[in-house]
């Protein structure tokens, strides 16, 4: 992967490590303790990532060689584009390197392997990437910073938890005028930023858990935006509510190999609840 063999190193992970795997799991099976069932939790988990940290890399290098043709030609706005595509396959990478190296560490303990080599390998990989990728940051893109202020800590569904903040440069400078996204954990709102880069946005939570103490705000720009994202952390006491559901059936008789179509609305006050997952039990 180092090297850019991309299929090679993913044929080494392929149908015969498929096949050995579940050999593996069939004699683990058979044998006395949990130690072997871990090993074979760990041995999926490590093909997994390595699969995705493959693809990741390769994405990398193949959007970055579409973001120097695109500065090369002087088009910004598909410039803009392709690196903040690299920006998200970079962290990506980064989490995936994390994640990789405990799986290589714990493949160590359980099997006497060394695996330095597959370590640093990834490693280096990483590293280069992050390089790379502070270089186009710096050459695309404004950082941003945003500061959020709220109307208290308490939030339902239907309290909703008043956000308001201001987007600024480094510097200082307002993020005037600027379409975005504000996503608040599990919900995104599309707002643009006033003249003095300030915005609001009331936030009602469907699926933050109850037991959060706090909540990630971040600030998203468009793909062509000549600035990055940031964010910042609020507090919440988070407040439970149970919906009301209305339920529909057609037809209301139905017999075997018969469809039955179901509609649910669920609603807090007279409020629909947008994205709640459900489970339906016939």
């Amino acid at each position: 992967i180092s090297q850019g063999e991309y299929e090679q190193g993913q044929e080494l992970l392929g149908d015969e490590y498929d096949s050995r795997l579940e050999q593996y799991v069939d004699v683990a099976g058979e044998t006395d303790g949990s130690g072997d069932e871990e090993s074979a939790d760990t041995f999926r988990e490590t093909q997994e990532d390595q699969h995705e940290y493959a693809e990741t890399v390769q994405s990398y290098r193949e959007t970055k060689e579409a973001y120097d043709e695109a500065r090369a030609n002087g088009n910004e706005t598909r410039a803009r584009a392709a690196a903040r595509r690299l920006e998200s396959l970079s962290e990506n990478a980064t989490a995936l390197n994390r994640s990789l190296n405990g799986n290589y560490k714990t493949v160590e303990n359980q099997t006497g392997s060394n695996l330095d080599q597959s370590e640093e390998a990834v490693t280096t990989t990483t590293r280069n990437i992050t390089a790379q990728q502070a270089t186009v940051r710096e050459q695309t893109f404004v950082e941003t910073e945003i500061a959020v202020e709220t109307n208290g800590t308490q939030v339902a569904f239907d309290a909703p938890l008043a956000l308001s903040g201001q987007v600024t440069t480094a510097n200082g400078s307002a993020v005037a005028d600027q379409a975005a996204r504000i996503v608040v954990f599990d919900r995104m709102y599309s707002i643009e930023t006033d003249s003095d880069g300030r915005f609001e946005v009331a936030y009602r939570p469907v699926l933050l858990p109850v037991n959060a103490s706090e909540v990630a705000v971040q600030f998203r720009p468009a793909a062509t935006s000549p600035y990055l994202g940031s964010d910042q952390n609020v507090s919440v006491d988070v407040r439970q509510v149970t919906p009301t559901l209305a339920v529909s059936s057609r037809p209301s008789e139905a017999g075997y190999d018969e469809p039955v179509s179901t509609t649910v609305t669920a609603t807090v006050g007279n409020r629909s609840i947008p994205s709640l997952p459900l489970t339906a039990t016939f």
